[in-house]
């Protein structure tokens, strides 16, 4: 998952991705209480999802970086 740029991505979608959901629900009117929770549920599924890809590829091997995802 490095870009080759120096640093990686990974863990700063980690923290974008329910921060713009939440931005996303602090947005709606208060009438729309149900379309709140069905975000914060997808919001939430698409961390746990992206946590688990990230944890996959976590190598832990003897030659592996000391620093990963960074």
């Amino acid at each position: 998952m490095n870009t080759g740029m120096g640093h990686d991505f990974t863990l700063v979608a980690l923290v974008l991705i329910p921060l713009v959901g939440s931005l996303v629900v602090f947005g709606l009117p208060n009438e729309q209480g149900k379309l709140a929770k069905q975000i914060s549920l997808a919001v939430s599924l698409i961390v746990l999802v992206y946590t688990v890809v990230v944890a996959f590829n976590f190598d832990t091997g003897p030659n592996a970086q000391r620093f990963q995802f960074i």
